[in-house]
């Protein structure tokens, strides 16, 4: 063989390894990105399904007490995770519920208790 043929091979050699060495990085990138996103895409559906269970506990039983809001609204948590079959963390789910209720401005005290008239 010719030693132009075995450095042109070599380089060859060199500059496939270079190009997956470097896919190999893009790859790891990307992964991590989809990962960062699919994070950030189940905490806003967590907060999203957690400001519907709020509405729905409130709507299906306004006159209830507080710990029963809270028990529905933790059920319709739970369905609409086994939906999606995502898994479910009953602490997760009371904690962003009772954050919903603040946002709605509802005390979480006070979550079920008529409002009381002037």
């Amino acid at each position: 063989m010719s030693p132009w043929f075995e450095i042109a091979l070599l380089l060859l050699i060199v500059m496939i390894i270079i190009w997956l060495a470097a896919g190999l990085s893009m790859y790891r990138r990307i992964a991590e990105l989809l990962d960062a996103r699919t994070h950030n895409e189940k905490r806003i559906y967590v907060h999203e399904t957690g400001e519907e269970a709020v509405a729905y506990a409130e709507s299906m039983e306004p006159n209830s007490g507080r710990e029963k809001h809270l028990e529905r609204a933790v059920d319709y948590m739970r369905r609409q995770f086994q939906e999606r079959q995502l898994p479910f963390d009953y602490e997760q789910a009371r904690a962003v519920i009772e954050k919903a209720a603040l946002r709605r401005g509802i005390d979480a005290a006070d979550i079920g208790r008529q409002p009381s008239s002037s």
